[in-house]
């Protein structure tokens, strides 16, 4: 192939991938833009950040929290950016999902992420402000990594691809320096190390263990041979742009010495926990297994109220449904989000629950419809629905039903707080029942009706709480008295105590607590929460405790999964000694105690002559949240303490306000110096924890001891005023292409992609060159405005090159083609659409060597189609789902059309998973076209080969009868055992039928390339089909008198950049072999 032919190919590839990614053409799933966002900039020293309508104080928290984190990681990282970061923050999850600055779309879990062209920040606030803080911290470390890796704003657009770092480094250095260590990370590794592998890091640390995986070797690294340390080898690494030179350079061993090393260490910290922990089938029974089902989770168990059956969320098969079992586990009946006609998108299974009617007939749960989250009723026996409710909350989590059936209680977020709701379903009325910032969750109705049980975490700094010893914000119990809207906080420790749940006669509160640094379940009386005993002791975290008469339902985390366990008669399993502590909370109790061995750096000369020998084993303190002393101005009261064992830094009580609400964030941070917001910093507060031992079995911190140092905390800094959003234009994308061919001469390519900030308005620009610009030039130009529902999007091309009459290059033609394109898209949902599209082509061709005449003919051709898909993807092509596009095209019978004609066109397909990778795949593809005059119809089907083949024939035969009708024509495939154009004609039917299977699960190649391939999949393969013109019959049926088929085998393998395919099909008519089988290798996924 000649460098002109590869750079027109690359050209036209680029083109096409552009449209594709705006959903323009083809299958793929929809962002819908259901709302119309208005926007506004806070301009910080080292931040844009831009904000949306209804808020409130939400920019100014951010505002505060982006520069902390940035002082912070600058002081990490010794390195200060020259540009700012542009932060973008949505309202809540919801709303972020409807995001243009990526065109993909976002999992419901993606808290966050670092567009790295550009480097924009984009998150959403998910009402816990903890977690904002955190992903805030952890999105500026890639924003860090990026301009390090990419020398500053828009490096990476000519990015070199060699200066990348492994997603483990990533993603565990983000973690880290976020967050230090936690008790989440730990519960994980704990589960990893025991139960699972940890592999040594590299490629194989990926997916979740990526992050935690990541986080633990660097929180090794540096807690093994000190954080000062660990700055140099940051340092060096801003130097050398990779990982292993870095390590290898500071640390004086490469990256496989020290993860043996940490391996090591996590067995001697996580091992002896099997010892100290009971199993889980000691106290309980499962009531489903994610193994043998095929489920990643099984989550938010509730018993109906009689105890006879349990409903949870599940993934089981691939798609999330609530299931709805017996108490051994038996599936009784099951209710999906099925997305056909776009019912419902979610249920949001990890960030809500749901709720039994008091008569257990009905359930009551959150789905995601239109953009919204709504509160939907459905009978459990027969599915049907029964009540939507629809507020003006645009995200909603864990509905409970009173016990008189009457009223609904949940969370909802609204201008920047999360907040607890309560719904009447006699009058529909809806009543706000807390106005605050804090994290309020997990609601739950005490059996009185009158009072309301939840959990509740101070985590924007607005309110006093202890400072933990080693996590940033603690959640607590509360109750909330409907009647009067008091507010009674019922535990108050330095752990985490949330989700609870009552049992039917008001005497006992389960709930769950990391005390001892894993999630246990603890049962307390109602009246007593200080006298709290624990009834679990388990290696994994427990959650979403529900207690229905005498039987407990959970959720356990175990061996990287998630399942539903039950439990009888949990009283009779409370445990009267104290949990032993981990060996992490260990070490946080006991500093003498540290939980990674210090180990003597080799190469102390690493290290700058100041520095002395102590600084070696300096250590990074924690990233915690700061106790405020401000006065709190909510109706809270404090628990009785008077026999609490742990005490605290404040509970008094404040001042009464209707409904229960603290002073605004925004009333707190002022303009001047003068306020009193206390904030985070790169300067931490200084923490000194004095261990107090009653006995061996009570390993309790009193709190009472820790101090707050508030002197090093300097003022936040003053709130600009909100500047309007103005509309400029950046590159995404610029790939410029020169080379010289020996008969044209010089030839150049360009594609420029250009974008506002939030990806609305979209700008492609494409060319190229050979030799002169008289006889070669391809110049194409388009734009997409995707801000709203309807996206549309227009563009003008303009072709003049050199061509053939036929494939033996007998006369030469100059073409030239010049027009434009209209497109446009309505989503119904995320899984359906309409497409409406006008192309208008103009072409002349002129003969160089020969008398011919001129031929010109002008295009004009709108199409219409509806596309559904609601595929899961696996490794190489789709695993589970339907997808389906049907349309017409019509090139109207106008004075200026040279071709009228009518066309219409189904794709249909569908994909069973039978088990694990095994999967059934079908296709049925159906065309005709009609002429609207009296010639053939200009719009053929070329049907034969495969898509993408990289050493393709042609039937030649085929081809010279087609050669006029190329313009309208399209290729059918795939029909394996067939060259391309092997049948054409204007009708077309082609059934494709796969069998894919898992073949090898790994290759790996030493020399002379060293190379690592992973599972390679199998299929086994037919394809039945043919094309022909409408004047044949078959019995006087309009059908072909032959049906063509190729029969084969074929090897798919993900190569990381592109999927390679390996196919081989033996053609036949039904009656005999063809000729000889054909070998197809192809690039790109499986149909």
């Amino acid at each position: 192939m000649s460098n002109s032919i590869r750079l027109k190919t690359l050209l036209k590839t680029i083109i096409l991938l552009s449209l594709l990614s705006n959903s323009t053409y083809g299958f793929g799933q929809n962002k819908v833009q259901y709302s119309n966002f208005s926007w506004k900039m806070l301009r910080s020293p080292h931040f844009n950040l831009y904000y949306h309508q209804d808020q409130d104080t939400l920019p100014h928290i951010s505002f505060q929290w982006s520069e902390n984190a940035f002082s912070r990681l600058s002081s990490d990282f010794k390195y200060m950016p020259k540009n700012r970061f542009p932060l973008i923050i949505y309202g809540d999850p919801n709303l972020f999902a409807q995001t243009n600055i990526i065109t993909d779309i976002i999992p419901e879990n993606v808290g966050g992420f670092t567009e790295m062209y550009k480097n924009r920040i984009v998150l959403p606030f998910t009402g816990n402000y903890s977690e904002l803080r955190h992903v805030i911290h952890h999105e500026l470390v890639h924003a860090f990594c990026f301009t390090i890796l990419y020398n500053q704003f828009g490096g990476s657009i000519l990015r070199n691809t060699e200066q990348s770092a492994p997603l483990w480094f990533m993603e565990g250095l983000a973690e880290y320096l976020s967050s230090d260590w936690n008790i989440e990370a730990d519960m994980f590794m704990i589960d990893q190390t025991i139960h699972g592998s940890v592999p040594l890091p590299g490629y194989e640390l990926g997916g979740y263990l990526a992050y935690k995986g990541g986080q633990s070797f660097l929180y090794y690294l540096s807690q093994s041979r000190g954080y000062a340390l660990f700055e140099k080898f940051l340092e060096n690494f801003k130097q050398t742009h990779s990982v292993d030179n870095s390590i290898r350079n500071v640390y004086g061993k490469n990256t496989e010495e020290l993860g043996r090393e940490w391996i090591q260490e996590l067995k001697r910290n996580y091992w002896p926990e099997i010892g100290k922990r009971e199993l889980p089938t000691v106290n309980s029974a499962p009531v489903t297994d994610n193994k043998e089902t095929r489920a990643n989770y099984n989550l938010r168990p509730r018993l109906s109220p009689d105890g006879s059956k349990i409903a949870f969320f599940s993934d089981r098969k691939d798609f999330s449904k609530i299931l709805i079992t017996d108490r051994k586990g038996k599936l009784l009946s099951s209710i999906s989000q099925t997305g056909f006609g776009g019912y419902f998108e979610t249920f949001h299974p990890f960030r809500s629950g749901l709720g039994w009617s008091p008569d257990g007939t009905n359930l009551v749960f959150v789905t995601k419809s239109s953009g919204n989250d709504e509160i939907r009723i459905v009978s459990a026996e027969n599915k049907k629905l029964l009540r939507k409710i629809k507020t003006d909350l645009t995200s909603i989590s864990s509905p409970d039903w009173s016990k008189d059936g009457k009223m609904l209680v949940f969370t909802g977020i609204q201008k920047g707080r999360s907040d607890l709701y309560l719904y009447n379903l006699d009058n529909s009325e809806l009543l706000q029942l807390s106005n605050d910032v804090r994290f309020e969750s997990d609601p739950r109705f005490f059996p009185d009706n009158k009072r309301i049980l939840f959990s509740i975490e101070d985590t924007s700094g607005s309110a006093s709480r202890n400072v933990g010893p080693y996590s940033a914000t603690q959640s607590d119990l509360a109750v909330m008295d409907i009647v009067n809207g008091t507010v009674t906080r019922l535990t108050q420790t330095p752990w985490n105590e949330k989700q609870p749940s009552i049992s039917n006669n008001n005497n006992h509160i389960f709930f769950v607590s990391d005390r001892n640094g894993i999630d246990n379940l603890y049962c307390a009386p109602s009246d007593s929460l200080q006298d709290a005993k624990p009834i679990t002791d388990f290696t994994g975290g427990c959650s979403n405790p529900d207690i229905a008469d005498t039987t407990l339902v959970y959720t356990l985390f175990q061996k990287s999964g998630w399942n539903v366990w039950m439990m009888e008669n949990p009283l009779s399993h409370i445990k009267t000694d104290t949990l032993s502590l981990t060996r992490w909370v260990e070490s946080c109790v006991d500093t003498s105690k540290p939980f990674f061995k210090f180990v003597k750096t080799p190469n102390p000369d690493s290290l700058k002559k100041s520095d002395s020998p102590g600084v070696l084993s300096k250590k990074r303190k924690p990233y915690r949240r700061h106790a405020d002393t401000t006065t709190k101005s909510i109706r809270e009261l404090p628990p009785d303490t008077s026999s609490n064992q742990v005490s605290t830094l404040e509970q008094s009580p404040g001042t009464i306000k209707e409904p229960a609400e603290i002073d605004s964030v925004e009333n707190q941070i002022h303009l001047t110096d003068t306020t009193k917001q206390v904030t985070d910093t790169i300067k931490q507060v200084s923490v000194s924890v004095d261990i107090l031992h009653k006995d061996s079995s009570d390993q309790l911190i009193d709190t009472s001891k820790i101090t707050v140092k508030t002197d090093s905390i300097p003022k936040p800094l003053p709130i600009p005023s909100p500047q309007p959003m103005k509309l400029s234009f950046s590159p995404d994308m610029m790939s410029v292409g020169l080379g010289i061919n020996t008969f044209y001469g010089y030839a150049g390519q360009w594609v420029v992609s250009l974008s506002d900030l939030l990806g609305d308005h979209r700008i492609i620009l494409a060319g190229d060159v050979q030799g002169n610009f008289r006889d070669y030039l391809h110049v194409y130009g388009a734009y997409y405005y995707l801000k709203r529902r309807i996206d549309f999007g227009f563009g003008i091309f303009y072709n003049k090159d050199l061509s053939y009459a036929n494939i033996f290059s007998d006369f030469i033609y100059k073409d030239v083609d010049y027009g434009g394109f209209f497109s446009s898209e309505y989503p119904f949902s995320l899984y359906s659409r309409v497409n409406f599209e006008i192309l208008y082509q103009n072409g002349k061709r002129t003969p160089q060597d020969t008398v011919l005449p001129k031929v010109k003919h002008t295009t004009l051709l709108p199409s219409l189609s509806y596309t559904f898909d609601n595929i899961l993807w696996g490794i190489t092509g789709p695993i589970n789902g339907f997808r389906a596009t049907v349309g017409a095209k019509v090139s109207p019978p106008l004075d200026m059309v040279n071709d009228p004609f009518v066309s219409c066109e189904a794709d249909v397909r569908a994909y069973m998973h039978i088990v694990k990778r095994f999967v059934w795949a079908n296709r049925l593809f159906l065309g005709a076209s009609k002429s609207l005059d009296k010639s053939r119809s200009a719009r053929r089907y070329f049907l034969g080969g495969n898509d993408n083949w990289l050493f393709y024939n042609v039937d030649l035969d085929e081809y010279e009868k087609n050669i006029d009708q190329t313009t309208y024509s399209s290729f059918v495939t795939p029909l394996r055992g067939f060259s391309y154009i092997g049948l054409s004609g204007s009708r077309v039917a082609l059934l494709n039928s796969e069998f894919r299977f898992p073949f090898i699960r790994e290759i790996s190649v030493v020399w002379p390339l060293p190379m690592q391939i992973r599972y390679i999949s199998g299929a086994f393969f037919t394809d039945i089909g043919n094309a022909w013109d409408g004047g044949e019959r078959h019995n006087n049926i309009p059908l072909p008198d032959k049906i063509y088929g190729g029969i084969g085998f074929g090897l798919r393998a993900n190569l990381g950049i592109f999927i390679l395919r390996y196919d081989r099909g033996w053609p036949t008519d039904f009656r005999t072999w063809l000729h000889a089988p054909t070998n197809y290798f192809s690039l790109g996924a499986e149909f």
